[in-house]
């Protein structure tokens, strides 16, 4: 099994949600700053496989997959790791499970960022993309939503859902 060592994430989450065609802003905070500094580390009981197709190394673990880069965590069934073979960069991450779990503490302290599905994609650029397809939920500081898909932008704080959407937001300080 062969691990991407030295493997550099930029971690800033795109949380993206439209709840029935219509855009719902929430405020949650963003990842920790300083996990894009941390290395990227993964363990899996299965079999792993490395190919090269389309310009791209594609690396497969199977079988009780962790995903970790400082407090970020990635759990499932399978994670696939895209390369582009010519700069060596991470470009995305898809982990399937029944289901799949995302977790990562923001760097505002309102508490720890949770989500769940079918499958997510992680997607890595100048704005990296958590997006949550199948069954997917997430949850912070007290705000829960169950959606077909869900999209995270931690970056921002950022989330669109894509319904049919159920949820739970807490009261409202002012």
């Amino acid at each position: 099994m062969t691990r991407p060592d030295k493997t550099r994430l930029k971690l800033n989450f795109l949380c993206v949600c439209c709840a029935l065609g219509l855009a719902m802003p929430f405020s949650y905070g963003w990842g920790l700053s300083s996990d894009q500094e941390q290395e990227l580390v993964y363990t899996a009981d299965g079999n792993s496989t490395i190919a090269n197709s389309n310009g791209q190394r594609i690396v497969t673990v199977r079988d009780n997959v962790f995903v970790k880069q400082g407090s970020m965590e990635l759990r499932g069934s399978q994670a696939v790791f895209e390369y582009d073979i010519d700069s060596n960069e991470l470009q995305r991450i898809t982990v399937t499970g029944a289901p799949a779990r995302f977790q990562q503490e923001p760097d505002s302290g309102e508490g720890l960022i949770q989500g769940s599905s079918d499958t997510i994609i992680y997607l890595i650029g100048a704005q990296a993309v958590i997006d949550m397809t199948g069954n997917a939920s997430f949850n912070q500081n007290g705000s829960q939503m169950q959606c077909v898909r869900i999209q995270h932008n931690i970056d921002d704080g950022s989330t669109e859902m894509t319904g049919p959407c159920s949820g739970t937001l807490p009261p409202q300080s002012n």
